[in-house]
């Protein structure tokens, strides 16, 4: 089985896909490790990416600069379109053949940017939400964003009623990692 995993930022995507690997022995695939991977690596890449953004989206250690990437990408949706069209269809040619080299193993695929990709690859897919102001508190404490960042960076993602659309169950992590832990007890259940 193929379970995708999203949600928007700070919904606890990350927490709920760790209890699935740690508790059900799920085989994690994160797709921001694997992004941030192939614009580190692949040549095409980062030649895509310089040429679109400038070489100054690199730092001097070869390595996306990711304060420098952040700010360029999210000040404008033309910008994140462009980068989502050249990073997005090399990572998911990644999951594709993590997955299918991997065959009878369960897999679980983490993504806050699903698409019909994400969609074909997984059998089933859950949806952590939980409410704004606990998404924007959570990116205050762990990540040290800025409310306005915060909100910012949530407002530029996908709205939770697009989200709930391609989702087959919808997990609330508003409460905490106890309930967290309940639902997907639930949710795996049901599946």
């Amino acid at each position: 089985m193929v379970l995708g995993i999203t949600g928007s930022i700070g919904s606890g995507k990350s927490t709920a896909a760790d209890i699935l690997k740690n508790e059900y022995g799920f085989v994690p695939i994160g797709t921001d490790e694997l992004a941030k991977q192939i614009m580190n690596e692949n040549d095409q890449c980062r030649r895509l990416l310089k040429d679109a953004f400038g070489p100054e989206i690199y730092g001097p250690d070869g390595k996306i600069d990711k304060e420098n990437y952040k700010k360029t990408i999210f000040c404008s949706d033309r910008n994140r379109n462009i980068s989502d069209s050249i990073v997005h269809p090399l990572v998911w040619e990644a999951v594709k053949k993590i997955v299918s080299g991997e065959s009878g193993k369960d897999h679980l695929v983490e993504t806050a940017l699903p698409g019909k990709d994400f969609c074909s690859i997984c059998d089933r897919i859950l949806l952590v939400t939980a409410d704004k102001d606990t998404r924007v508190e959570r990116l205050m404490k762990t990540r040290g964003y800025s409310r306005e960042y915060a909100e910012s960076v949530i407002s530029g993602q996908k709205s939770e009623d697009e989200l709930k659309s391609i989702a087959d169950v919808v997990i609330d992590n508003s409460e905490g990692q106890e309930e967290l832990r309940e639902n997907i007890r639930k949710a795996v259940e049901a599946l």
